[in-house]
C-alpha cells in the first residue's frame, strides 16, 4: 500500500499533477487530503484503498464512481458538488465510514460478498443507496436516507435505517436492520420487498404508497399503525412478528410454506383477505395473540389446494365481501361475524382443536372436526354441508346450537348441550362398529337436549352406544343393523320429527 496525497494545485482524479508524488492512484492506494489540498475533480471512473479528508477544506466534484475497498473519512469543512455525470460512491470491502457530520450528497453502494461496514458516527446520503450482492453486514450509528433505497443484495446489523426523503423502496433481498420510516419520508414502496429483525417503524408525518407492492416481513416488531396501508404482506417460515400498534393490509395478508407455522402476537392485523403457501396436507398455520379482523372484500382461502389454518382470534366486521373458498382452518380463538356479505361455496372449515363460535350471519358449507375438543357455540351455528366428527369425542357447549346439513359420526361420542335443540336437515350417519360405537348425549345426567331431523332427512343408524341413548323420534330414524338396539328398547316412536337425546343420570 502507497499513500496518495492531494497536490496543492489539485485537478483530475486521473492526472498525475494531481498527486504529490506524481503517480494516480490504485485500488491498494491511501488516498490522503491536507488543509493545503486543492480542488480534485473524479473525472473517471477511479478507485483507491481508502480515502481520507480529514483536513480538506477545498471542494471534491463527483463527475464520475469512486470506488473505494477500504475506510472513507469525510470533513465537515469539505464540499461535495457535482458539474456533470453520475456521481456515485461504491464501497466493496470491510470498512469504516466516518462524516464528521458531512451529507454525502450522492449515491452510496455497498457492493461486496464479504465484510462489515461500520458507520463510526451518522450518515446522511441524499442520493441512492444500493446494496449489491450475498448478505451486507451493516454496523453502528444510523444511516439516513434522503433518496431511495434499492436492494439487491441482502443487508443486516446493527445500523439503523432511516428513510427521510423522497425516494423508493425497491429489491427483493432483506433488510434485516432496524428501519424507520421518518417524519419528512415521503416513500414509494415498489414491486417486491422484504424486512426482517429489529423494529419497523412510521413516525407521524410520514407518507408511504404501497400501491401494487409485497412486503415480506420477518422476525421483529411492526409499529406502522394507521400511518402505513400495506397492499399485500407475506410471513414465511417460522417467523414470530410482534404488532405494537395495529396493521393495515388492504390487499392480501399471507403466510407460511409447507405446514410451517407464523406467529403474530399484540394489537390486531385489519386485512381484505388472508392466505397461506402450504405444501402439504397440514397447510400452513397462522398463530398468536394478534386479531385477525377482515374488514374489507377479499377471501379467506389457501395458495394451494391444503389448509389456510388461523388459530388467532378473527372477526368478520366488513361492508364488503368475503368469500371463503377451500380447504380453511380455525381452531383455539374466537370467531365472531359482525356485518358483511360472506361467501362460503365450496369451502370446507376443518375444526382441529377447542374453539368458540360466534358466527350466526354465515352459512357454512363443510365443517369437519378433527380432533377430541369442546366447541362452544354462542350464536346458531349453520351448515348447509357435511359435518364430520368421525372418530372423535366433541363436546358442544355455550349458549347456542347448531343447524347442520348431513351429520356424520362414527366411533365417538357427540355431547350435546341439556336443553338446547340441534337440527339436522338432510341426513345423519351413525356407523360405528360392535367395539367401538357412537353415540349422541345429554351433557346433564337425566336431562335431554333435542337432536331434531327435518321431514325428508336420510337417516342412518348403525352401532350406537344403547346405554346412552334415551330418545324419542317420530317416523323411522334408521334400519337397524346392531342385534343389540331395536325400535322397543331404543328408539321410541313418536308423532313428532324429534329425537331427544339423555344422558342416564
Amino acid at each position: 500500500m502507497a499513500t496518495r496525497t492531494i497536490s496543492d494545485a489539485g485537478g483530475n482524479y486521473n492526472a498525475v499533477g494531481a498527486w504529490v508524488e506524481g503517480v494516480v492512484p490504485t485500488a491498494s492506494d491511501a488516498v490522503v487530503a491536507t488543509a493545503t489540498s486543492g480542488q480534485l475533480t473524479v473525472n473517471v471512473t477511479s478507485v483507491a484503498l481508502s480515502v481520507n479528508f480529514t483536513n480538506y477544506t477545498n471542494t471534491l466534484t463527483m463527475n464520475h464512481t469512486l470506488t473505494v475497498s477500504g475506510n472513507v473519512t469525510l470533513v465537515s469543512a469539505m464540499t461535495i458538488t457535482t458539474s456533470s455525470g453520475t456521481p456515485l460512491l461504491t464501497i466493496n470491502a470491510t470498512a469504516t465510514l466516518t462524516s464528521n457530520t458531512k451529507t454525502w450528497a450522492y449515491a452510496l453502494t455497498f457492493n461486496t460478498n464479504t465484510g462489515t461496514k461500520t458507520f463510526a458516527d451518522n450518515w446522511t446520503v441524499s442520493g441512492t443507496f444500493t446494496s449489491i450482492n450475498s448478505t451486507q453486514t451493516v454496523n453502528g450509528s444510523t444511516l439516513t436516507l434522503n433518496g431511495s433505497i434499492t436492494m439487491t443484495g441482502a443487508m443486516a446489523g446493527t445500523t439503523n435505517i432511516v428513510l427521510a426523503g423522497t425516494g423508493t423502496w425497491s429489491g427483493t433481498t432483506s433488510i434485516a436492520n432496524n428501519l424507520t420510516f421518518g417524519a419528512t419520508a415521503i416513500t414509494t414502496i415498489s414491486g417486491s420487498v422484504a424486512w426482517n429483525t429489529g423494529t419497523l417503524t412510521a413516525v407521524a408525518g410520514c407518507s408511504v404508497t404501497t400501491t401494487g407492492s409485497t412486503i415480506t416481513i420477518g422476525t421483529g416488531t411492526v409499529n406502522t399503525g394507521t400511518l402505513i396501508t400495506w397492499n399485500n404482506i407475506t410471513t414465511v417460515t417460522n417467523q414470530t412478528v410482534t404488532l405494537s400498534s395495529d396493521l393495515y393490509v388492504s390487499g392480501v395478508f399471507k403466510w407460511g410454506t409447507g405446514g410451517t407455522q407464523v406467529t403474530y402476537n399484540g394489537y390486531t392485523v385489519y386485512t381484505a383477505g388472508v392466505t397461506s403457501g402450504g405444501t402439504s396436507d397440514g397447510g400452513s398455520t397462522l398463530q398468536g395473540t394478534t386479531n385477525i379482523v377482515f374488514n374489507g372484500t377479499g377471501s379467506w382461502t389457501p395458495t394451494t389446494a391444503f389448509k389456510c389454518i388461523i388459530k388467532n382470534n378473527i372477526t368478520i366486521n366488513t361492508a364488503g365481501t368475503l368469500t371463503i373458498s377451500g380447504a380453511v382452518g380455525f381452531d383455539t380463538g374466537i370467531i365472531t361475524y359482525t356485518t358483511g356479505a360472506v361467501v362460503t361455496t365450496g369451502s370446507t372449515l376443518t375444526v382441529s382443536a377447542s374453539s368458540t363460535f360466534n358466527t350466526n350471519g354465515i352459512t357454512w358449507v363443510n365443517i369437519t372436526f378433527s380432533a377430541t375438543a369442546t366447541m362452544t357455540i354462542n350464536s346458531l351455528l349453520t351448515a348447509t354441508g357435511a359435518v364430520t366428527m368421525s372418530s372423535f369425542n366433541i363436546t358442544f357447549s355455550g349458549s347456542s346450537s347448531w343447524t347442520c346439513g348431513t351429520v356424520s359420526i362414527t366411533t365417538g361420542d357427540c355431547i350435546l348441550v341439556a336443553t338446547k335443540t340441534y337440527t339436522i336437515t338432510t341426513g345423519i350417519l351413525a356407523i360405528g362398529t360392535a367395539a367401538n360405537n357412537c353415540s349422541f348425549t345429554s351433557s346433564i345426567g337425566g336431562s335431554q337436549a333435542i337432536l331434531t331431523l327435518q321431514q325428508g332427512a336420510t337417516q342412518d343408524i348403525d352401532f350406537c352406544s344403547a346405554t346412552d341413548i334415551d330418545s324419542r323420534l317420530g317416523l323411522t330414524i334408521a334400519p337397524y343393523k346392531a342385534t343389540t338396539l331395536s325400535n322397543a328398547s331404543n328408539w321410541r316412536q313418536m308423532p313428532t320429527q324429534q329425537v331427544s337425546v339423555g344422558r342416564m343420570g
